[in-house]
């Protein structure tokens, strides 16, 4: 049985192009696949670059399907084989026990080690490494990283071996290193390797790590008295802020530099690897915590272990009390840090007008002193911070995140019923759902104000029968109404504007108009709200409201304005889940705009909030947009792991649009890769989802009327009878109907005509899916060199305007 049979079943995207098993994506969405504890391998080629060097990449290529093959043939039910990336491989067995899991191994292994590969004529004798674990899916990250272990043990015996990963005295708290794993393999292979990190950054505690794995290295911390270093196995630790004056390191890093060696940064971790670290130790998942844990830690692995070891709630720790330490630090440095303590713990970099100080903070980054993340310079170790203002007797300056948390510790030290209730609707405001309904827990009784803020609550959570009980509970007649009023909406009663009393009623009227692109309708009622008599709260709606309507009717200037003024005011106001949504709204716009580098820096600042907060379903919609536009941009492998993870997802379970979109898409994808049989095969699969009976929207239909034209079957008659007032379904018409007419046999000046023609509608609008369609008549017309040469000069010039770098290298490819 092949490898295609044995393995079918998923989605074309979770397999590997090469060698047909399972590919990194599959791995990426484990969860959604597998649950319950599995045994797991990974394992490699010994020697394959000297192979590839050697031999050549189509020999490389060749052992890799070798490898795929052989393991395919032995794998039972229960088994999943998985290309990693490279020459790595993963298999994970639901079903086996550890003894048959290992015999297994050791039936493959001595089959690839006694069936050389012969390709043109060479014969190459091959072996591989294997490291083993076990444990739940739902700790994947951990068990692939003791595989990971247990394989560089492997390599370290000597290479041709299966090591079993076993526990030996675990610490409370382990955060992986990001650069660890490339360490290892520059270490295996006998390479000198540098390692540079700031204050506490984990230099030392990774040194322990890696002395235990390697006893052939030497180890080294830099320290002044050092005079010489070994030539060769030398693994080099120090920390950059002494660089500019210490002649002695600068002169033992430039020999070390002379022979083969790596060079790694030891970086702070990311909010992703915080909020994985919270949830793992603290059982907690909270966007509100999270942020104030960045912003007092910035990531640095040695304070946010300090805190995790607690095991308590945040709130019961001393916080600033933590930050305390000493330093041995250079006069140069101190002066540099000392003349910038003015601006705070978070130093925001637009408010400094000195040249002087830009330039500190410039040789300060350069010393991993600071760093500009999320529009801020940060301190990589900010206890450096708190040492200094002490010394100095300098004001401290907190970002807002640790002001709300020292006010929320001081009212729960108060432990009443009226403080308890103004931190959960702050924490409501903020964003985090899961933290306020945490502490609205707390609150005994049913007092009025609980009750609307779980009502409100249960509808973010799309509990809408929770939020209807609250609400009946609810004695005031107007805040019970407003809520009735909502839920009436999400229930998708009609409603009559005439009933819409409050300022609260007529925005959600107007939320109701819009959502159901009652667009006439939604302009006269937006008249009757007096945006000067609204609170924030209701500004920021109504803003948000107008700024996405704005953007529906291509009014660009009118939707920045409300949206930059939305944004502005959840800033101010510490809105954190609100302004998620005005980024993606931001993200939108500017796509529409054709603004693309714009469009993807608002989508990835929506992200930062969405992906930590408890708003699955603005997750999964950003997760589309972001696909889709990746694609636009051509970072096609982007693109395809983010439609590869919602496909895996529950929300195309629960949702047929949903599906119906992503897999328009990925035939679009595909389409634009010139990968026309995936291209089809999508297109087969969205066929699937309508019923006999049911309407096919036009723009799938035209879709599927370009493949047909890319595979030789031209339509008989125009396609007059599609609708032509959506502005794309228009452009698509245009050009199926000129290939219509003219087929492959078209005179250069008549072509040039129908450019014009084709180019001049909407000018300087929808110029991608204007280049787009003259890619597709590129193809088509691919024999008519004059024409070929016409389209490529005017593709060039429009993906160029775009900066579409991306998109005009992958059509010279495919050119060539």
């Amino acid at each position: 049985m092949g490898v295609e049979e044995k393995l079918k079943g998923l989605e074309l995207v979770y397999y590997d192009d090469l060698t047909g098993i399972f590919n990194k994506r599959f791995f990426n969405n484990l969860k959604n696949f597998l649950s319950g504890k599995i045994l797991f391998t990974i394992f490699d080629i010994d020697n394959f670059k000297n192979i590839n060097d050697t031999h050549g990449h189509l020999t490389g290529d060749y052992i890799l399907k070798k490898v795929s093959t052989t393991l395919v043939d032995l794998i039972t039910k229960g088994d999943f084989p998985i290309r990693y990336g490279g020459d790595e491989f993963i298999l994970i067995s639901s079903l086996k026990t550890k003894d048959d899991f290992l015999k297994f191994l050791e039936i493959f292994k001595e089959r690839i080690e006694k069936s050389p590969i012969i390709f043109n004529n060479t014969m190459i004798k091959i072996t591989l490494s294997f490291g083993v674990s076990e444990g739940d899916v739902e700790n994947i990250e951990v068990i692939f990283e003791n595989a990971d272990n247990a394989l560089y043990s492997s390599k370290e015996k000597g290479k041709n071996c299966i090591t079993v990963f076993e526990k030996g005295r675990v610490e409370d708290i382990k955060i992986p290193f990001k650069c660890e794993r490339e360490i290892k393999k520059c270490l295996s292979e006998g390479k000198n390797v540098i390692v540079k990190g700031g204050f506490r950054a984990g230099k030392t505690f990774l040194k322990n790590i890696l002395e235990k794995q390697y006893p052939d290295f030497s180890f080294i911390d830099y320290k002044q008295s050092l005079e010489s270093i070994p030539e060769k196995n030398v693994c080099f630790f120090y920390n950059p802020i002494f660089v500019e004056k210490d002649k002695n390191l600068v002169k033992i890093l430039n020999n070390l530099k002379r022979g083969e060696y790596r060079e790694f940064v030891i970086e702070n971790l990311h909010l992703d690897e915080i909020s994985r670290s919270f949830e793992i130790f603290l059982k907690e998942k909270s966007i509100f915590l999270l942020n104030f844990l960045f912003d007092i830690t910035t990531g640095n692995r040695f304070l946010l272990s300090k805190f995790l070891k607690e095991k308590k709630e945040l709130f019961e720790i001393d916080i600033l009390e933590y930050l305390n330490d000493d330093f041995d630090l250079e006069d140069d440095v101190e002066s540099n840090i000392k003349s910038i303590l003015k601006f705070g713990l978070l130093i925001d970099f637009k408010k400094i007008k000195s040249k002087e100080e830009l330039k500190i903070l410039d040789i300060l980054s350069n010393r991993m002193v600071l760093k500009n993340i999320k529009g801020f310079y940060r301190y990589l170790y900010p206890p450096l911070y708190f040492y200094l203002t002490n010394k100095y007797r300098i004001e401290r300056k907190y970002p807002e995140t640790i002001k709300t948390f020292e006010d929320f510790k001081f009212r729960l030290l108060k432990k009443d019923d009226k403080n308890l209730l103004k931190i959960s609707e702050k924490l409501y405001y903020y964003g985090d759902n899961l933290l306020s309904k945490k502490m609205i827990k707390k609150i005994n009784g049913e007092d009025e104000r609980k009750l609307i803020i779980m009502s409100k609550i249960y509808i973010a959570e799309g509990n809408l029968n929770g939020a209807e009980i609250c609400c009946q509970k609810i004695k005031k007649e107007a805040k019970r109404n407003d809520i009735k009023f909502l839920l009436d909406l999400l229930k998708g009663k009609k409603i009559n504007w005439k009933l819409c009393i409050t300022d609260n009623q007529k925005l959600l009227y107007l939320s109701f108009l819009y959502n159901h692109l009652e667009l006439k309708k939604f302009e006269n009622f937006s008249n009757k709200i007096d945006y000067k008599g609204l609170d924030n709260r209701q500004k920021m709606t109504y803003d948000f409201l107008m700024g996405n309507y704005e953007t529906l009717v291509e009014n660009y200037k009118k939707a920045l304005f409300h949206l930059e003024r939305c944004k502005r005011n959840c800033e101010k106001n510490n809105f954190i889940g609100d302004l998620g949504k005005v980024y993606m709204s931001l993200g939108i716009l500017y796509d529409d705009m054709e603004n693309y580098e714009l469009s993807l820096d608002n989508y990835n600042k929506a992200l930062e909030i969405f992906k930590y907060s408890n708003m699955e379903n603005a997750l999964q919609s950003l997760y589309l947009n972001l696909a889709v536009l990746y694609s636009k941009i051509g970072d096609f492998s982007t693109s395809l792991d983010l439609f590869s993870s919602l496909l895996a997802g529950e929300v195309v379970k629960n949702n047929l649009n949903f599906k119906r979109n992503i897999l328009n898409n990925l035939s679009h994808l595909y389409f634009n890769i010139y990968d026309f049989n995936k291209s089809r095969y999508y297109r087969k699969e969205l066929y699937k989802t309508f019923a006999k009976n049911e309407r096919i929207p036009d723009h799938i239909k035209l879709h599927s009327v370009k493949l047909d034209i890319i595979e030789g079957f031209i339509p008989n008659r125009k396609l007059d009878y599609f609708n032509k007032k959506d502005i794309i379904n228009k452009l698509e018409i245009l050009v199926i109907n000129f290939i219509i007419n003219n087929k492959k046999e078209v005179k250069k000046e008549i072509f040039e005509n129908f450019l014009n023609k084709l180019l001049n509608i909407s000018p300087g609008k929808n110029i991608l899916v204007k280049s787009e369609l003259l890619i597709f008549l590129l193809i088509f017309y691919k024999d008519k060199e004059e024409i070929v040469e016409i389209l490529k000069e005017k593709i060039f010039e429009n993906l160029s305007y775009l900066k579409l770098n991306a998109r005009i290298n992958y059509l010279f490819k495919f050119l060539e």
